[in-house]
């Protein structure tokens, strides 16, 4: 009886910590997976074991990372996202900030039970998340950038560690697929600000849609398209496949030059993440091509040539 009474007390918390992650399922959480499962297989010895401690892995990186962000954006998330814990009142400060530096000992401890190259992503996911959140750094959109490229490149490394049968090294392909993707974010991820330009500029935050509103938006044209090629020409894509990424690529950007706001803007980012998981399955595709060629392994990565 005296469990089943703190049945909802028990939701209520776990209910709580996904307010935290909320906005990030769809953005970081289910491409960063897609990335680190296409890019390096599953070990096949135990995969659902692997697969599921490599996605609890980013899981609690991921909720250090928005602790530590929401800590210090109360008033833009009321305007912005009212559901979170902090926004909506649902938690105090005082826990919150308690929580943040609790899970960051906690990832930190997790990482450490893997060997010494987990503990150092860990280590660097926690001090990128220090300065993105809690640093003026994060209020200039070059830093926001590079910020967000590293500590993606943090989640995707550690991620893909651990799905790995061997948890101390990548092959060629998941070290390609890595650098590739942080570029990728390093020069596109900005267009999730521009949902968010009223909570920016209530802040007085340096973004790039706010610095240059119109620039941004004519610039995603020729940076998607881009990209497109470049990871076409990389993974080894058919015509066909080549020309529909591209396409998408080029309607993906026109949306958020010529539908302009928040609530449009947010279904345009939705897109973005879609185009951005076709671009991290690549990887993926290029191993299952290569094997109905050969034995798997560690193909030749010349295929630009």
């Amino acid at each position: 009886m005296n469990i089943l009474s703190r049945g909802p007390d028990a939701l209520f918390h776990v209910t709580t910590l996904f307010l935290f992650c909320k906005s990030d399922v769809a953005t970081t959480l289910v491409p960063v997976s897609v990335l680190a499962f296409a890019a390096t297989p599953i070990c096949s010895k135990e995969p659902i074991s692997h697969g599921c401690q490599a996605v609890f892995w980013l899981f609690m990186h991921l909720l250090q990372f928005n602790l530590s962000n929401q800590l210090y954006s109360v008033a833009e998330d009321r305007e912005n996202h009212p559901y979170r814990p902090l926004a909506s009142g649902r938690i105090s400060f005082k826990t919150t900030f308690v929580l943040r530096w609790a899970s960051t000992v906690t990832c930190l401890v997790l990482s450490a039970l893997y060997g010494r190259h987990l503990l150092v992503t860990s280590f660097m996911s926690g001090l990128f998340a220090f300065l993105y959140n809690e640093t003026p750094l994060h209020k200039h959109w070059f830093f926001r950038a590079s910020f967000n490229s590293v500590g993606y490149g943090a989640f995707k490394l550690g991620t893909m560690l651990i799905s790995n049968c061997d948890r101390t090294n990548l092959d060629p392909i998941a070290s390609t697929a890595l650098l590739i993707s942080m570029g990728i974010i390093w020069t596109t991820v900005y267009v999730q600000d521009f949902q968010d330009v009223e909570g920016d500029s209530l802040v007085k935050r340096a973004t790039f849609p706010l610095v240059y509103p119109t620039f941004s938006r004519v610039a995603l044209v020729p940076g998607l398209l881009g990209w497109s090629f470049l990871v076409s020409c990389v993974w080894d894509l058919g015509a066909v496949e080549d020309a529909m990424l591209a396409i998408f690529s080029i309607w993906v950007a026109l949306r958020f030059y010529i539908h302009r706001g928040p609530d449009v803007d947010k279904v345009s980012y939705a897109w973005y993440n879609l185009w951005l998981g076709c671009c991290f399955l690549l990887p993926g595709y290029y191993r299952v091509r290569s094997a109905n060629l050969s034995e798997w392994g560690v193909p030749n990565l010349d295929v630009c040539d």
